[in-house]
């Protein structure tokens, strides 16, 4: 017969599941490379690291093994990102296309009440003359959001010489997105590719008591 003292009972049922499973060590997460605690023995829920510039939300990599134990999720990751590189080289294939141009066009907008901050949307492009009574006219671009119509001017990006000037243009503002979108997959996928090449079996780092 085993006697466990109450105070020892009532400490175990105010244990929470989050404390008996308090981290004693840190690991580097596979997909962002950053280092994190591992509860449980894997990575605990964090963001992305903002080096590779295109991650948001949760971090993939989080609740599994960390790189020094495991390289799975790597080409996870890996074949995930040449999926959107090849998404994206189709897109700047259709935008260099001109017989798909129509009154739409790509556009990045600023969300002033910050927040959205910067987001892409498309607009359909129209030409209105700054005055009723004036022969000038400005690029209007406007956005349709649900029941919501959103009007951003054109000028901010200079002159414009008519509707069809300003589609083309916009069009070339987003392929220079892609592009530089693609640099950064490419080499994110690059630094994967070298991880997986000289991957061996590494040392966790411990938890200091007061972290």
């Amino acid at each position: 017969m085993t006697i466990t003292s109450p105070i020892a009972e009532s400490a175990a049922r105010s244990l929470s599941p989050r404390r008996r499973d308090k981290a004693t060590h840190r690991g580097t997460c596979q997909v962002c490379g950053r280092l994190q605690k591992l509860p449980g023995g894997i990575l605990s829920k964090h963001g992305y690291t903002k080096r590779w510039g295109f991650f948001e939300g949760t971090c993939p990599g989080a609740h599994y093994r960390p790189f020094e134990q495991a390289f799975d999720r790597v080409q996870v990751a890996i074949d995930r990102t040449k999926d959107q590189v090849t998404n994206m080289r189709s897109l700047i294939a259709s935008l260099q296309d001109l017989s798909t141009v129509t009154d739409k066009a790509p556009y990045q907008a600023y969300d002033r009440s910050g927040r959205m901050g910067y987001y892409e949307v498309e607009v359909t492009v129209t030409e209105e003359p700054v005055f009723e009574t004036s022969s000038a006219k400005v690029i209007i671009l406007t956005e349709t959001r649900g029941e919501k119509t959103i009007r951003h001017y054109g000028s901010q990006y200079g002159f414009f010489h008519g509707v069809a000037d300003a589609i083309l243009r916009l069009r070339g503002m987003k392929i220079g997105r892609l592009q530089r979108d693609i640099e950064q997959r490419e080499r994110y996928i690059a630094w994967q590719e070298r991880r997986v090449r000289e991957w061996k079996p590494g040392e966790l780092q411990p938890v200091k008591e007061d972290a």
